[in-house]
């Protein structure tokens, strides 16, 4: 045999009398052998390739590869450390019970904080869809600071935060602060300090943040046609090029330029819908939108085909306007008794309305109910700084009680007139609402949920039970009721509750209120969970088809409708042009992969007759993958 070189690369092992004829491998035997002469280079070659079963004790998400992970360059020793699994039989522990192997004993406290950052580093680059190559640099980045010990009182949550934020700014797709606060532990003050000393740490620098850079992630999300995209960012930068919007934010900009474009489109957008996308406040869109209007027929592109004229584009002062109808409405109805005809004057000093010929007062104690500048309450992030409020028709005044505001250092109650079951009530409806707003549901389900949950308060058989707890399960059997279910898990992640709980609630309040609910089935999880994988109709009409028929045959008997629609959009995916991945389904759908897997595995056989006759296909139904 000759001699083989020991180096890394397999491309360095070659035979010495045909040096540039390729090596076959022979998995069986682990020798690499020329294929011109059969002379053995390489003996005892390791096989990488997976196993068909893991040695494991960690079954779940572990690929069962015999070789480990690959080499780790961040970590001392490139991560070669020997990794111990828990011990299971009693060879494993010594007289006291105590764990005869541990992998403390083989990795350094730096090396696990390390680990550990890369693993949250990567978790929050998976949920905002990040590319590895940011991931790799904000790895880099967070060894960089932690080797330095430069920031060695913040916390790791907090720098690898800070990292991935000035990786994305770094690779030109910057994300916001509230995107990398929604997906961290942290918060964005936590994080914003974390990113100033990283800077000055590693003494580097970024590029300035622009309205391009997230004009078409914006747009994307908000389902408006590249003409609107592209109006939106001409506008943007003529905005700030003629120096209409100084001072503020190239987010609040963008926000703004969307709204101008749309208005002027057909593709309508209302400043909340946009302020959702962009994490920016309505009124902050409502200012920069303020100072764009006047200038708005010189930043539109000259080829821009209006539905709108800017003419008839919503004013600078749309909400004041809007808020103050019902005042103006109600100011009509009032005259002078000397001249009827005459106008009116407001005196908003004094809250009178005066007649413009003789002076007299024709209304008194008038309340303005438009919009101060400013806010009057502590919550100044949430609350509408409306002087007169609202009425509610769920409580039992409407909401007209009295509610003060604790001074600072005072520890007395904030409700004066207000009862407990009025202070749970008006707690359940806020979780609601906020509840309902993050998983998009429409004011129809708000309105049912709250009436649920006023009937439970009511009947008071659910008194033990947390009020958040009930105020869930109310929002998902309105959802049901409404014909637009969500699972346990949308609703636990929205919430501050636990499964078990939610799902202890839903079954009390269902037999306490004699409700009934009709089943889910699978089409009802099927067009949600396809918008969300960015799947054609196409592909959404074979998977409604696929799980159909699949129950109809009774293939799938006793698993779960949304498994069963999770592996319809597996198969259907995988004979398409838009392959889906059995872990990118499991996120969207809420189910573990090895559930899909499982009525994948009982529909597979019959694929033929699930599949719809006219069912254009990319790939054959003999390539579909076999588990």
């Amino acid at each position: 045999m000759a001699s083989t070189s020991r180096d890394a690369h397999l491309n360095k092992v070659c035979c010495y009398s045909h040096p540039e004829a390729p090596l076959i491998e022979d998995y069986r035997a682990g020798d690499m052998i020329c294929s011109e002469c059969g002379l053995v280079v390489g003996d005892r070659v390791i096989d990488v390739g997976s196993e068909w079963r893991t040695f494991s004790n960690e079954k779940a998400g572990v690929d069962p590869s015999r070789v480990g992970g690959p080499e780790n360059p961040l970590l001392s020793g490139g991560d070669l450390s020997t990794m111990i699994g828990p011990g299971t039989g009693p060879a494993s522990f010594d007289a006291f019970g105590t764990a005869k192997y541990q992998n403390r004993r083989t990795m350094s406290s730096s090396d696990r904080a390390l680990i550990a950052a890369f693993k949250e580093i990567s978790t929050m680059a998976d949920r905002i869809n990040l590319p590895k190559t940011i991931t790799d640099r904000a790895n880099n980045l967070f060894k960089q600071v932690h080797d330095g010990k430069n920031l060695k009182g913040r916390s790791n949550d907090a720098k690898a935060s800070a990292c991935l934020y000035i990786a994305c700014r770094q690779e030109g797709v910057p994300r916001t602060f509230k995107e990398i606060c929604a997906v961290s532990k942290i918060s964005k003050k936590e994080i914003g300090r974390c990113f100033k000393l990283t800077l000055k740490a590693l003494a580097t620098s970024v590029d300035l943040i622009t309205t391009a850079d997230f004009m078409s992630r914006f747009c994307a999300n908000l389902d408006l046609p590249n003409v609107v995209q592209r109006a939106a960012t001409h506008i943007a930068r003529k905005a700030v090029e003629m120096d209409i919007v100084p001072g503020r934010s190239p987010i609040s900009v963008a926000a703004a330029a969307i709204y101008m474009a749309s208005q002027a489109s057909d593709n309508k957008k209302t400043h909340k819908e946009i302020g959702d996308i962009a994490g920016v406040a309505d009124v902050t869109i409502r200012q920069s939108y303020r100072l764009m209007y006047p200038h708005a027929a010189e930043l539109f592109p000259e080829d821009f085909n209006f539905f709108t004229p800017i003419d008839q584009l919503p004013p600078k002062d749309a909400r004041k306007m809007a808020s103050t109808t019902s005042f103006s409405n109600a100011m009509d109805k009032l005259h002078c008794t000397y001249h009827p005809g005459a106008n009116l004057i407001d005196d908003y000093h004094t809250g009178d309305i005066i007649c413009s010929e003789c002076g007299l007062i024709v209304g008194d104690r008038i309340i303005d109910p438009s919009c101060e500048w400013r806010s009057f309450t502590d919550e100044k992030s949430r609350t509408d700084p409306c002087r007169v409020g609202s009425a509610d028709p769920f409580m039992p005044d409407y909401n007209l009680s009295t509610i003060v505001q604790s001074l600072p250092g005072h520890t007395h109650t904030s409700y004066i007139k207000m009862d407990t079951n009025m202070r749970k009530l008006t707690f359940g409806f806020s979780e609601i609402a906020t509840m309902a707003e993050r998983i998009n549901a429409p004011n129809s389900i708000v309105h049912n949920a709250k009436t649920l949950f006023k009937r439970v308060q009511e009947c008071n058989k659910l008194k033990h039970r947390s009020v958040v707890a009930k105020a869930t399960a109310c929002l998902y059997i309105a959802c049901r009721q409404e014909g637009v279910p969500r699972t346990f898990k949308e609703l636990c992640a929205v919430s501050s509750v636990s499964k078990k709980q939610i799902g202890r609630c839903f079954k009390l309040i269902v037999n306490d209120l004699a409700s009934s609910l009709d089943h889910i089935t699978s089409e009802d999880f099927m067009s949600r969970f396809c918008s969300n994988l960015d799947l054609p109709i196409p592909v959404q009409k074979a998977a409604t088809h696929i799980a159909q028929t699949a129950i109809e045959m009774e293939i799938v008997a006793g698993l779960s409708p949304i498994s069963v629609a999770a592996a319809a959009i597996y198969m259907a995916s995988q004979t398409s042009a838009n392959v889906t991945t059995n872990k990118t389904i499991a996120e969207i759908a809420g189910v573990a992969e090895i559930t899909i897997r499982k009525a994948y595995k009982l529909m597979l056989p019959f694929a033929e007759q699930l599949f719809p006759k006219d069912f254009s296909f990319h790939k054959h139904i003999s390539f579909l993958p076999s588990f």
